[in-house]
């Protein structure tokens, strides 16, 4: 194996990743409506242990049950019962089976809680209307959090993490980009407090480092703490890729182990290489991806390794086994991540790693297409909206089959997965 995807990395905890491929974190969407994984999400996890990426990202796990991304997520619901326990413990086991480390991705929804489970969300800010999205992503007009609540979200996510280290998981990823509680709090659009809250960019940002700080000095040093942080949000009140320079130089100081360079959110879905009408660029130095490698957060992750003291881990658009090694080889980032290929080929990290394949799978599902008053890129929200849901709904239904050992069904139809999708959310939050 010479490819230098291959390489070993030991991250500053001590944890060594067997190779430079990840899985990244893609919500699943297969647990009860009290939030336990369900035996199908222990098998997705025993699919995808055994297909040889070095480190495997968990979808949103939330920590708090009242704010949920959408009926279907995994809640750490304070204490476990025994089943949640159990089940926690054969995805942490199913992921490492075959040497892949596995970390649990915590999340808290804030605004973006759907409304089929959250009348009222919080958010940092009072929020008369709720934020874009249809179906199983809509969400409510948010209530600000008082003080007293903010401190309260530090303590869950301690909690969470210790949960996640209880059941095997080899560290957690917090994630505090794409328009969740965190990134919402670093957002000066979102963020309106005059408080220790709001304001400058330490104090938008002082959530994210308690949480980091308060994680780092209860759990062991050898258990990973990793953050997903947006290089930009890509509208133009929102969090700038200035701002985030900025974060990475006080997260450098917090004893992070891994820093997943992201972008985007519901409103602005560059996650999903979607590029909406009202794009507002980051940083018009930067191009959108670097050297050819097709990565879509590329450019942005090669500058946040000249400050990083950090691996860095960049995830999206990259599509051959050449622009992966370049991402390693050109230190565009330290590890390269895969979220939608995993969908359809579990096997996908194995064959980059043995050059058994040269490009990678970039299925779009039938039914997405840009232009016109109907297409993802529509000038109306709700066809852009309709088709961000169906997106995902279409990816979801590719890792329904991966874990019955199927074959992705490429034919599928988005409208098809769209509602499938929602009959199968119904169908969870009834339970």
């Amino acid at each position: 194996m010479t490819t230098p995807l291959g390489h070993a990395l030991t991250l500053p905890c001590g944890l060594v990743l067997p190779n430079r491929i990840a899985k990244a974190a893609l919500s699943e969407f297969m647990a009860d409506s009290e939030g336990v994984p369900s035996e199908h999400m222990i098998a997705l996890y025993r699919r995808w242990g055994e297909g040889g990426a070095g480190l495997i990202i968990t979808g949103n796990v939330m920590v708090d049950p009242r704010y949920i991304e959408a009926p279907g997520n995994v809640i750490l619901n304070g204490k476990l019962s025994k089943v949640a326990r159990t089940q926690l413990q054969a995805i942490a086991e199913a992921g490492k089976s075959s040497g892949s480390a596995v970390l649990m991705q915590l999340s808290h929804a804030g605004a973006l809680a759907s409304k089929q489970a959250c009348e009222r969300p919080v958010a940092p800010s009072l929020r008369r209307r709720g934020t874009p999205g249809t179906g199983a992503f809509s969400s409510a007009p948010c209530r600000a959090l008082t003080q007293e609540e903010i401190e309260s979200i530090v303590a869950q996510f301690v909690a969470a993490s210790k949960m996640a280290s209880d059941a095997g998981f080899d560290g957690v990823q917090i994630q505090s980009g794409h328009g969740h509680l965190i990134s919402q709090f670093l957002s000066p659009g979102l963020n309106r407090r005059t408080d220790d809250w709001g304001g400058s960019l330490h104090n938008r940002a002082r959530l994210m480092l308690e949480i980091v700080d308060e994680v780092r000095a209860r759990l062991p040093g050898n258990f990973a703490i990793s953050i997903k942080l947006n290089a930009s949000d890509f509208i133009e009140d929102g969090f700038r890729f200035d701002d985030c320079l900025g974060v990475v130089e006080w997260l450098n100081s917090a004893e992070i182990d891994l820093i997943e360079i992201s972008g985007g959110s519901r409103v602005q879905p560059k996650m999903f290489g979607l590029i909406q009408p009202d794009c507002y660029e980051a940083d018009g130095r930067l191009a959108s991806g670097y050297n050819g490698t097709g990565a879509y957060f590329g450019s942005f992750s090669k500058a946040v390794k000249t400050v990083a003291r950090m691996p860095v881990l960049v995830t999206g658009g990259v599509r051959s086994r050449k622009d992966a090694e370049q991402v390693i080889l050109h230190e565009v980032a330290d590890i390269v991540g895969f979220g939608r290929p995993m969908c359809l080929d579990e096997k996908l990290p194995e064959k980059l790693l043995f050059g058994e394949v040269d490009v990678i799978d970039d299925i779009m599902p039938e039914g997405l297409v840009p232009g016109g008053h109907l297409g993802f890129d529509s000038s109306f929200g709700f066809f852009r909206d309709v088709h961000f849901e169906a997106l995902i709904a279409w990816h979801s239904m590719q890792m329904a089959r991966l874990c019955n050992g199927s074959k992705m069904d490429a034919p599928v139809k988005l409208l098809s997965a769209l509602r499938a999708f929602r009959k199968s959310l119904r169908a969870t939050r009834q339970r």
